[in-house]
């Protein structure tokens, strides 16, 4: 009868351990309860699924737990700066900030951890969103220089734009300041590669998912490169198609939550009418 309370007690307080401590008592247990077998103790087996069951429960019950107290701690950073925005943090820093909760928030998920656990950060994490977007703007106005074309460089055109800085353009005709400018490199690449110029853009597929409404447009004459800048060309995309991809990755990170139904339309505005391109 001793032997059967000392098996209990060992199965009503699981040690907290990690996987090699848990193998470890594994093996101790199963000879001890082949030992108790011997003695005409039963069912050894089953005891020890049982105890191995309730160590795995422990030790998973130990990683949600860190898993709350990490998701709690950058919530707690986190709130001073969505209900304030006196904040001394830099964009590139509250930029850092919500990556750090994005990642806490899918750790969190990947634990098993609760949306009841989950909600609180999610929450946080859109409002980090939307301050970077108002510090950002609510209308942003990026200029994108194209290189001189073969034909402009055969006539001996010149590049007259000067960029002193990535905000600013100087033109012959006066001075500019956008909200970012991509300026070519050099050669006949253009300013800023694809992925640099999206980069600017990518945060608003999220507000998008949020419920914000959002809209991304390329102006200028003929020939200018709109078209490269918002579809590029295979393996070298464009804002367009790098969006749709950013958006079906957003998409499936909440699938297990929400129902997402996503719809498409493309339309021309051409001498004033406007045509369904996708029309039948």
């Amino acid at each position: 009868m001793r032997s059967r309370r000392s098996i209990d007690s060992l199965h009503a307080q699981p040690a907290s351990c990690d996987s090699g401590v848990l193998s470890t008592v594994t093996s101790h247990l199963r000879s001890a309860l082949v030992s108790a077998m011997a003695a005409g103790i039963s069912d050894s087996d089953y005891l020890v699924q049982r105890t191995i069951q309730d160590l795995k429960l422990h030790r998973s019950q130990e990683v949600k737990n860190q898993l709350r107290m990490d998701l709690s701690r950058i919530v707690a950073e986190t709130e001073v700066i969505t209900t304030s925005i006196s904040g001394t943090l830099s964009l590139e820093e509250l930029r850092n900030l919500k990556e750090r909760l994005s990642d806490e928030i899918a750790q969190a998920k990947q634990g098993g951890l609760s949306e009841k656990d989950i909600c609180q950060a999610e929450t946080h994490r859109r409002r980090l969103h939307n301050v970077i977007e108002d510090l950002k703007g609510q209308i942003r106005v990026f200029c994108r220089i194209r290189p001189l074309s073969e034909k402009e460089m055969l006539l001996g055109d010149t590049q007259v734009l000067n960029t002193p800085d990535d905000m600013t353009v100087e033109a012959p005709f006066g001075v500019f300041g956008f909200d970012s400018v991509f300026a070519p490199a050099g050669g006949r690449t253009f300013g800023g590669a694809q992925e640099q110029v999206f980069q600017d853009c990518k945060d608003l597929v999220q507000s998008a998912v949020d419920g914000h409404n959002v809209s991304i447009f390329a102006y200028d004459q003929t020939g200018a490169g709109k078209t490269h800048t918002m579809y590029g060309s295979q393996g070298d995309e464009g804002i367009a198609p790098r969006t749709i991809d950013e958006l079906f990755k957003i998409i499936k990170n909440v699938s297990h939550r929400y129902s997402v139904t996503a719809a498409g339309s493309m339309m021309e505005l051409h001498n004033n009418n406007l045509v369904d391109l996708l029309a039948a």
